[in-house]
């Protein structure tokens, strides 16, 4: 028999997390609010936070308890709801993105799920089973299209760009020693570098050899924008190479600028080429014929 719990939903006003989902089982009941209260400060690790008894959610499986706790969390906010499996004050990035999955589920996949069958459903009344080996070459067409938006999309971003020259222009009151700050630059030097070799591998497809239009910008510091950016933004490295080549600073970011833009371009023409196309329904609706052309429909 599958055990049943009662979930009692307190709330802190302290910090987040806000609130804390304990189960119990229901052979429990002859324990107070308080003796409760004092399972969930110990189970939870809430030091000297003050609870109080927000809601009781009553006769719940053991295999519901999860899914209380997220339909919270997308009610509250993940950071603020602690409960069930998730009783770490800091989630795991890992544990945050499964929780992001089950909210996007429940808020939207059913929905989107609905309309999918209906939509089906729709299509299935008069389909025309002769058109089954154009559907399926055109869906192959349009999902190689769709990995070359996948593939050229610009990993960098003008924003980072805009980040950069933000960073160049605090100079040396700019604490690069901030872990976020630190983490921040070397995600975006990591995009520039990523978005440099989609450029050339778009170049190299297209049949057209690489130029930079920009004078005296070398290849090395595209291979590695850091023999630049470091130059340009560490405070230690600016006083050692005396702001070196901050009279390229325009041609730099021109180069950047080039290749993002070139790269966005190309992808918005291959957006506009499969607009409107739902590769979920189109497989649907492909599946749908083959089976009954095999169940001789």
């Amino acid at each position: 028999m599958t055990a049943l719990y009662d979930i009692y939903v307190f709330k802190s006003l302290s910090d987040s997390p806000s609130f804390f989902l304990y189960p119990q089982k229901r052979d429990n009941l002859d324990s107070s609010i308080n003796e409760i209260m004092m399972d969930c400060v110990c189970l939870y690790r809430l030091g000297k936070r003050t609870l109080t008894l927000e809601e009781k959610i009553e006769s719940v499986r053991n295999t519901e308890i999860d899914g209380i706790v997220i339909q919270w969390m997308s009610q509250k906010g993940i950071d603020h709801v602690r409960g069930g499996s998730f009783t770490d004050f800091v989630l795991s990035k890992s544990a945050k993105e499964h929780i992001s999955k089950q909210i996007k589920y429940m808020n939207y996949d059913l929905d989107e799920n609905d309309a999918l069958v209906d939509a089906l459903h729709l299509f299935a009344k008069d389909c025309d089973y002769s058109e089954y080996d154009k559907m399926v070459e055109t869906l192959k067409k349009n999902r190689i299209i769709q990995n070359k938006i996948d593939k050229y999309s610009p990993k960098a971003s003008i924003e980072d760009l805009d980040w950069l020259r933000k960073r160049i222009r605090l100079g040396d009151t700019w604490d690069y020693k901030f872990l976020d700050e630190v983490h921040i630059y070397e995600h975006v030097i990591k995009r520039l570098v990523e978005t440099y070799e989609q450029y050339k591998d778009w170049l190299k497809n297209e049949d057209m050899v690489l130029k930079i239009p920009y004078a005296n910008v070398l290849p090395a510091y595209l291979d590695a924008p850091r023999l630049y950016f470091d130059a340009r933004i560490v405070p230690e490295e600016r006083k050692l190479r005396k702001n070196a080549d901050a009279s390229l600073d325009t041609n730099v970011f021109s180069m950047y600028e080039l290749m993002i833009y070139t790269l966005q371009n190309r992808v918005d023409e291959f957006k506009f080429d499969i607009e409107d196309i739902n590769f979920t329904l189109e497989e649907m609706k492909i599946e749908f014929m083959f089976l009954s052309m095999r169940m001789g429909r």
